[in-house]
């Protein structure tokens, strides 16, 4: 039996509806578009949020619910790949379907958890810093919703531009590759590693904000060797920096740190380093052996 999404496809270019596939190669991952109408299956009976709660008041039935139009943002973010979007120079479109997430203003976000999520701290939310300049606020894509839109809708939208350049655009792309990709890591390293570091971290801005700035400007990735993720019994952290070598007073804050997480660990978890490399010396080989964890204090999934 055919899938649903094949059933009814063309089955070559030509037989796509005129102007459908020209119009989707004005469109690229990143791209800004008028908003549909979102729409997803939820449960009135135990809702979790708003439109839920707004269902459940008349009906508790397992159902598809859309958005109220008051609650919903004028624009959506394309996050498919660009080279899903057209499909040049492919004799036989196979993909219906691109996926789009909901634009939010977030211009009531003060100046530092704006800078989080500018900085790439929250990977969940992409800012879009050039869509202001055709409707004021801070427009930010919610990666936590991603739904499909048929190609022929988007072929008839006018892409907008969320980016001042390309190279600003494959902030998107890290961001998506990073939240299917990042590695699940069990309690036992989230309860006497990440959470300390996090921890640290936010002490080390509340007492000294210059230090903090060095240390996350000079750390791009933190990552451990260990024996496991799920179930860990001895992690070495790695801490990656760009081009430069790390300044003594952040390998001084990194060894201390760690040598705090050494003395509460006790014998649930041995934990070694840290040792620091450079990415532009380390090799492919033992990138690939590391698990990586992007910036010290992303947040990551524990299942």
């Amino acid at each position: 039996m055919a899938s649903f999404v094949d059933d009814g496809m063309p089955s070559a270019r030509e037989e796509w509806p005129q102007g459908t596939l020209e119009g989707l190669e004005r469109f690229s991952q990143g791209d800004v578009v008028p908003s549909p109408s979102f729409v997803y299956f939820g449960s009135p009976g135990a809702p979790l949020i708003r439109t839920s709660k707004r269902y459940g008041q008349s009906l508790s039935t397992d159902m598809p619910m859309m958005v109220d139009p008051a609650d919903a943002t004028p624009w959506a973010m394309i996050t498919s790949a660009t080279c899903d979007i057209a499909e040049p120079d492919v004799a036989r479109p196979r993909k219906p379907f691109v996926q789009v997430a909901p634009v939010v203003n977030l211009d009531y976000l003060d100046g530092g958890q704006r800078g989080h999520i500018i900085n790439g701290n929250m990977v969940h939310f992409v800012h879009l810093p050039a869509l202001h300049l055709h409707s004021p606020g801070f427009w930010v894509a919610d990666l936590r919703f991603d739904q499909p839109v048929e190609k022929s809708w988007l072929a008839r939208q006018r892409p907008v531009r969320g980016f001042g350049s390309e190279a600003e655009q494959e902030v998107v792309g890290e961001a998506l590759s990073w939240l299917r990709r990042r590695p699940a890591m069990g309690s036992t390293f989230i309860e006497y590693v990440q959470r300390p570091v996090n921890e640290a971290l936010d002490s080390l801005r509340g007492s000294d904000k210059a230090l903090w700035k060095t240390v996350d400007r000079e750390i791009a990735e933190w990552a451990v060797d260990g024996d496991s993720r799920l179930a860990p019994t001895r992690v070495k952290i790695v801490l990656l920096s760009g081009s430069d070598d790390p300044s003594d007073e952040c390998v001084r804050w990194w060894r201390e740190t760690v040598d705090r997480l050494r003395a509460s660990t006790g014998k649930a978890l041995i934990i070694a380093g840290p040792e620091f490399k450079r990415l532009d010396e380390i090799t492919v080989a033992e990138y690939r052996d590391l698990t990586v964890l992007g910036k010290p204090h992303r947040s990551l999934s524990k299942g």
